[in-house]
């Protein structure tokens, strides 16, 4: 499905309801159940706002735990990032722009939270994305997501509300800048638009995969979001000196962030079978053994395998999910950046260049690839320094084959077809790859991450 399709089949969403005030009972009657049901299933804390507007009618209402009355006509708001009923905390994304969440997440990614968990269209065309999760920021995370110097994504977790679903606002007294009918005697609604009121549980370490794959694409995650993303142990490895073991140390770190005890988590890998591994494994592969590079006609070949699948609302994917693989089996970046380039090219691909690399980048940093030593020559190509470069990576897991085998499928919208590029794509990779330095690779990941 094309973005155009995609869009087109989602267009009821993008369209909200201008309402009159005598077409407003029913949405209130719905709010007085939505307000119950936050209240006695999910054992939320609700209280109210003024009627038609956005501020609380009480005070302290961050720390306060006693009922307060929500009266027929009132908005109101649900307090996150506590416990509900269930032992999981409220966090919600809140989007500044639905549109621009579908663009952001990705078809396959927004097509699930709609039938997953309970999605919100806010009164100025926003995006709310409710989630019980086993972990919460302390405080709200405004904002979260960025590109190009615009605020994009809201993170609410402890100490922030949102006004929940039935709220509706009155735009002639409306204060927001970037609402489109400011001044006007219109009124728009917070609407579910997900299949179901059902909120989903899901674990931080998820939600961490989802925005990483996000900032590859190009868009910047606000620094206390990448804190709070910190996973709850870092590996680290240590080559004891004097008794010549490989060990794993775990540092687990404390609710606070600080760091506590380290703890042996494997200690059975000698020395002497890690080092000379390591002498024979070739800093720079491409430079030392062409085997690694992919000539002219590999590279066009790889290109016209892909150009089909290469289409808007998948090209991002295919520079992710491509770049895994071949960082998986140390091909030159270089080569595999004159693969995607040329892609993007011919297809006359509108979106920045700098973006799209920054994607190659994530991959093979994933793989703890020295991309120092590439740097110019990459920059050279883009004609500028792409995203990432001078970027930590945190973790090492990384969808490389399986994911391009699933875009591929979703582009092309068949299976077989995707498999034949994917066997053609391996092929090729097998013939430009030293299977005993692959092996060795491969067997050096598995000891050191």
């Amino acid at each position: 499905m094309s973005s155009e399709e995609f869009l087109e089949k989602f267009n009821p969403l993008l369209i909200p309801r201008i309402l009159k005030k005598e077409e407003i009972t029913p949405i209130l009657w719905e709010k007085m159940e939505w307000i119950l049901r936050f209240r006695k299933r999910h054992g939320l804390y609700v209280f109210p706002f003024i009627p038609f507007g956005k501020r609380p009618k009480i005070e302290a209402w961050n720390t306060r735990n006693d009922p307060v009355p929500v009266d027929f006509t009132d908005n109101y708001g649900i307090r996150c990032g506590e416990k509900s009923a269930n032992g999981w905390c409220l966090l919600v994304f809140d989007f500044e722009d639905l549109r621009e969440a579908i663009e952001m997440l990705g078809m396959d990614i927004f097509e699930k939270l709609l039938k997953k968990t309970l999605c919100v269209r806010s009164a100025h065309l926003g995006f709310h994305v409710y989630f019980f999760c086993d972990s919460v920021p302390e405080k709200p995370i405004r904002p979260a997501i960025m590109k190009d110097g615009r605020a994009l994504m809201d993170l609410l977790g402890a100490n922030s509300a949102v006004l929940g679903p039935g709220s509706l606002i009155d735009h002639s007294k409306c204060e927001s800048k970037r609402c489109p009918w400011r001044g006007q005697e219109v009124l728009t609604a917070y609407e579910q638009i997900s299949k179901h009121s059902r909120i989903a549980k899901v674990k931080k370490k998820t939600l961490k995969k989802i925005l990483e794959k996000i900032e590859a694409m190009g868009y910047q995650l606000n620094e206390n979001l990448l804190e709070w993303l910190e996973i709850s142990k870092c590996a680290k490895l240590r080559l004891d000196e004097k008794s010549g073991n490989h060990e794993e140390i775990a540092v687990k770190v404390g609710e606070n962030g600080e760091e506590g005890k380290t703890v042996t988590q494997k200690n059975s890998i000698k020395a002497e079978r890690l080092e000379p591994k390591l002498d024979k494994f070739p800093k720079n592969f491409d430079k030392e053994s062409k085997r690694f590079e992919l000539n002219k006609e590999q590279i066009e070949r790889i290109k016209s395998l892909l150009k089909p699948a290469y289409r808007e609302g998948f090209r991002q994917f295919i520079w992710l999910f491509f770049s895994g693989w071949a960082a998986k089996k140390w091909i030159n970046p270089v080569s595999t950046l004159q693969v995607l380039k040329a892609l993007y090219d011919e297809t006359k691909d509108d979106d920045r260049l700098k973006m799209r690399v920054g994607a190659l980048v994530y991959s093979y940093k994933k793989v703890r690839f020295d991309l120092d030593f590439y740097a110019s020559e990459i920059e050279g190509i883009v004609g500028e320094k792409p995203y990432g470069l001078e970027k930590e990576i945190r973790e090492e897991e990384i969808k490389g084959i399986t994911g391009l085998r699933e875009v591929l499928t979703a582009s092309l919208n068949s299976e077989d077809k995707a498999s034949n590029i994917i066997h053609s794509i391996s092929e090729i990779f097998d013939d430009v790859s030293s299977k005993e330095n692959l092996s060795l690779h491969e067997e050096i990941l598995e000891y050191c991450f």
